[in-house]
């Protein structure tokens, strides 16, 4: 009797195992649980802490001493200097010697009519920067006279027309007095920028001055943002030949100005002088623009 008992508990068991097996199959296990063939195994619930220990605290006052605060050097505002110490700069960082001496100009074009379309021009330099150019000058008589004095490549008249008609010259200025023009009239397809124009000074009577411009003249030229970037000086002149071809290169820029209908404060951005090994050194504005 006993064992047929303890033969029916036994059977009793292995259904109930059987069942509670087909149940972990079909039913979903909670996250808590890993199924691993037919069995349940029960894992341990981890909840995050309700309240986090001391230990795991950011300690106040970490150090009462004071400490260097340090900042990203992008998101502080550069120094500027007078042009004395920039120079003095500059020579402290010409290390090759020789080397150009760039001036970098950041400028408020304006807006809509008052916008400066193109901001561009010849500059004469009091110490020249590059070797004196090539100038072609259509003068007669005393004319023709004063250019040859003045240095200038080519001096004519008719003559010089039909070999600038064949190319035979070469040049990178070309110069007329006023009562020439007529006799060049038919060379603005061969000529192009070159052909001589009293908006640009390059057709005039005083010929001795427009040499002195063009013989030894710096183009300069900034692009539809405002930013400029002119060789003014080489790194071996000296402190006063730097000033004054900076001066000189300001007071032609500074002229378009009126064009804007700024002020000096609006117009300028940044004025800065660098050297190709250099950094770049930022100037104070009032101290570089015209009275």
């Amino acid at each position: 009797m006993a064992f047929s008992a303890a033969r029916s508990h036994g059977n009793l068991v292995s259904i109930l195992r059987s069942t509670v097996s087909n149940l972990c199959l079909l039913q979903k296990v909670e996250k808590t649980a890993i199924v691993c063939g037919c069995s349940y195994i029960q894992t341990r619930k981890f909840r995050p802490y309700s309240v986090i220990p001391k230990k795991y605290l950011k300690r106040k006052n970490r150090d009462k001493k004071d400490r260097d605060d340090v900042y990203f050097l992008t998101d502080q505002v550069d120094p500027t200097y007078s042009v004395d110490d920039a120079v003095n700069m500059i020579k402290a960082y010409d290390l090759f010697g020789n080397e150009k001496l760039d001036l970098l100009l950041n400028m408020n074009l304006g807006e809509g009519k008052n916008k400066v379309a193109v901001l561009k021009g010849l500059v004469h330099l009091p110490t020249p920067v590059t070797e004196s150019q090539k100038v072609l000058v259509f003068a007669e008589g005393e004319d023709a006279v004063k250019a040859k004095r003045a240095g200038a490549t080519f001096v004519g008249g008719k003559e010089l027309i039909s070999k600038v008609e064949e190319g035979e010259l070469e040049f990178d200025h070309c110069i007329s007095t006023l009562d020439f023009l007529p006799n060049i009239k038919h060379l603005p397809k061969i000529l192009r920028n070159k052909m001589p124009n009293t908006r640009r000074g390059t057709a005039t009577n005083d010929i001795e001055e427009a040499l002195k411009i063009f013989s030894h003249g710096e183009t300069y030229m900034a692009d539809n943002t405002g930013k400029m970037r002119q060789t003014i000086a080489l790194s071996n002149f000296s402190k006063e030949e730097i000033e004054g071809n900076l001066k000189e290169i300001m007071k032609a820029v500074d002229s378009h100005k009126k064009a804007a209908s700024l002020t000096t404060e609006k117009f300028y951005k940044h004025v800065s002088l660098a050297l190709p090994a250099g950094p770049k050194i930022d100037l104070k504005i009032s101290e570089v623009t015209p009275v």
